[in-house]
């Protein structure tokens, strides 16, 4: 299953996903900060509509992480085996954010802009047909998390997963990135994988 997912997973085709997402989402932003009746001859008059006001994005980076990631379980997240001593747990600071190595991305701002992160994650349960696992996706810009989301999946479950979101930035260079966890509803066998993952960060004027 994790090699029929791969085969069909490409960069090209995440790439082409995420570019789609950016675009919807960049729409969506515009649909919701442009009131009703707003655009009239005024607002059409030569040079009277600049960057900011069409989101010309001022600069992209991205990168496509293939390295599979085993969402293991452990103390925290899913309890000990039967018949296992429960495993020590020292739960994760969220509050905190941090690097992220192989899904961040770096981009400059010359002045102050917005930052539209979008990402896309690849997930195959290996579980039991009637397990689940709760999967968060965080967001991270400057190492700092600005937007979480939470996917539950059961046991066999094959998924791609989208997040995104919208950040005002200050002049200077900035970190975008992703970061992936688990919280499983049972300790049998059988972690959730990472497969892939894609990060796609976009500089936007200000408002």
């Amino acid at each position: 299953m994790l090699r029929f997912l791969r085969d069909r997973l490409t960069y090209a085709n995440i790439t082409a996903t995420l570019a789609l997402f950016v675009s919807l989402g960049g729409a969506s932003y515009a649909a919701i900060t442009l009131p009703v009746a707003s655009v009239g001859k005024k607002q059409l008059r030569a040079g009277a509509v600049g960057l900011g006001a069409l989101s010309i994005p001022l600069g992209t980076a991205g990168i496509n992480d293939d390295k599979v990631q085993d969402l293991t379980k452990n103390g925290c997240n899913g309890g000990s085996f039967p018949g296992n001593a429960t495993a020590d747990c020292t739960p994760p600071s969220r509050s905190l954010g941090g690097p992220t190595p192989g899904r961040e991305v770096h981009l400059l701002f010359r002045s102050a802009g917005r930052l539209l992160v979008s990402a896309i994650v690849s997930l195959y349960n290996q579980g039991a047909p009637q397990t689940t696992a709760h999967i968060t996706l965080q967001l991270n810009v400057d190492r700092h998390p600005v937007s979480e989301s939470v996917t539950t999946t059961t046991g066999g479950q094959v998924l791609q997963v989208p997040i995104q979101t919208l950040v005002n930035v200050k002049a200077g260079s900035h970190t975008a990135g992703l970061e992936v966890s688990a919280q499983y509803g049972s300790s049998t066998p059988g972690d959730v994988l990472v497969s892939a993952a894609s990060v796609i960060a976009s500089a936007l004027p200000a408002d």
